[in-house]
Protein backbone atom coordinates (compact mmCIF):
# COMPACT_ATOMS: atom_id res chain seq x y z
CA UNK A 1 0.00 0.00 0.00
CA UNK A 2 1.37 3.39 -0.93
CA UNK A 3 1.14 6.62 1.03
CA UNK A 4 -2.29 8.28 0.52
CA UNK A 5 -0.75 11.43 -0.96
CA UNK A 6 1.60 9.54 -3.29
CA UNK A 7 -0.66 9.36 -6.36
CA UNK A 8 -1.87 13.01 -6.20
CA UNK A 9 1.74 14.14 -5.72
CA UNK A 10 2.87 12.08 -8.70
CA UNK A 11 0.09 13.47 -10.86
CA UNK A 12 0.99 16.99 -9.73
CA UNK A 13 4.67 16.32 -10.54
CA UNK A 14 3.92 14.87 -13.98
CA UNK A 15 1.30 17.42 -14.99
CA UNK A 16 2.19 20.71 -13.30
CA UNK A 17 5.74 20.82 -11.95
CA UNK A 18 9.10 21.14 -13.65
CA UNK A 19 9.47 22.34 -17.20
CA UNK A 20 9.75 18.92 -18.83
CA UNK A 21 7.29 16.72 -20.64
CA UNK A 22 5.86 13.67 -18.81
CA UNK A 23 8.11 11.20 -20.70
CA UNK A 24 11.27 13.12 -19.71
CA UNK A 25 10.04 13.17 -16.10
CA UNK A 26 9.32 9.45 -16.20
CA UNK A 27 12.82 8.78 -17.55
CA UNK A 28 14.35 10.86 -14.74
CA UNK A 29 12.40 8.91 -12.11
CA UNK A 30 13.12 5.52 -13.67
CA UNK A 31 16.85 6.23 -13.89
CA UNK A 32 16.88 7.25 -10.21
CA UNK A 33 15.04 4.05 -9.29
CA UNK A 34 17.42 2.03 -11.44
CA UNK A 35 20.47 3.54 -9.70
CA UNK A 36 19.00 2.86 -6.25
CA UNK A 37 18.24 -0.76 -7.09
CA UNK A 38 21.73 -1.24 -8.57
CA UNK A 39 23.31 0.23 -5.41
CA UNK A 40 21.21 -2.08 -3.22
CA UNK A 41 22.30 -5.10 -5.25
CA UNK A 42 25.99 -4.11 -4.92
CA UNK A 43 25.64 -3.63 -1.15
CA UNK A 44 23.93 -7.01 -0.79
CA UNK A 45 26.65 -8.68 -2.85
CA UNK A 46 29.33 -7.12 -0.59
CA UNK A 47 27.56 -8.44 2.52
CA UNK A 48 27.30 -11.88 0.94
CA UNK A 49 30.97 -11.97 -0.10
CA UNK A 50 32.10 -10.84 3.39
CA UNK A 51 30.06 -13.58 5.05
CA UNK A 52 31.44 -16.16 2.64
CA UNK A 53 35.05 -15.08 3.27
CA UNK A 54 34.49 -15.15 7.03
CA UNK A 55 33.15 -18.69 6.76
CA UNK A 56 36.04 -19.86 4.57
CA UNK A 57 38.62 -18.39 6.98
CA UNK A 58 36.84 -20.05 9.88
CA UNK A 59 36.89 -23.43 8.13
CA UNK A 60 40.59 -23.06 7.31
CA UNK A 61 41.40 -22.29 10.95
CA UNK A 62 39.31 -25.25 12.02
CA UNK A 63 41.33 -27.60 9.80
CA UNK A 64 44.64 -26.19 11.11
CA UNK A 65 43.60 -26.52 14.76
CA UNK A 66 42.11 -29.99 14.46
CA UNK A 67 44.77 -31.74 12.41
CA UNK A 68 46.25 -33.57 15.39
CA UNK A 69 43.02 -34.47 17.18
CA UNK A 70 40.23 -36.36 15.53
CA UNK A 71 37.28 -34.33 16.69
CA UNK A 72 33.97 -35.24 15.14
CA UNK A 73 31.58 -32.34 14.82
CA UNK A 74 29.96 -30.52 11.97
CA UNK A 75 31.01 -26.94 11.17
CA UNK A 76 27.37 -26.29 10.30
CA UNK A 77 26.41 -26.42 13.99
CA UNK A 78 29.28 -24.20 15.10
CA UNK A 79 28.75 -21.60 12.43
CA UNK A 80 24.98 -21.70 12.02
CA UNK A 81 24.54 -17.90 12.18
CA UNK A 82 26.97 -17.29 9.31
CA UNK A 83 25.41 -20.05 7.23
CA UNK A 84 22.00 -18.50 7.82
CA UNK A 85 23.35 -15.06 6.88
CA UNK A 86 24.79 -16.52 3.69
CA UNK A 87 21.57 -18.26 2.67
CA UNK A 88 19.56 -15.14 3.55
CA UNK A 89 21.95 -13.07 1.41
CA UNK A 90 21.54 -15.52 -1.47
CA UNK A 91 17.76 -15.16 -1.28
CA UNK A 92 17.99 -11.37 -1.08
CA UNK A 93 20.45 -11.34 -3.97
CA UNK A 94 18.12 -13.34 -6.21
CA UNK A 95 15.24 -10.99 -5.31
CA UNK A 96 17.42 -7.98 -6.14
CA UNK A 97 18.47 -9.61 -9.41
CA UNK A 98 14.80 -9.74 -10.44
CA UNK A 99 14.38 -6.10 -9.41
CA UNK A 100 17.47 -5.23 -11.41
CA UNK A 101 15.87 -6.64 -14.56
CA UNK A 102 12.83 -4.45 -13.89
CA UNK A 103 15.02 -1.41 -13.33
CA UNK A 104 16.95 -2.05 -16.57
CA UNK A 105 13.65 -2.33 -18.42
CA UNK A 106 12.55 0.98 -16.89
CA UNK A 107 15.92 2.55 -17.63
CA UNK A 108 15.79 1.54 -21.30
CA UNK A 109 12.17 2.65 -21.69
Amino acid sequence: ASHPSFIPNMEDFFLNRVDKNPIEKFNILSSKLSKQITKKIKDEKKTYMKAQKRYQRWEENLEKNNNSENIDFSPQEEFKDVLQAISHSKQEFSKKKKLSKVSKALHNY
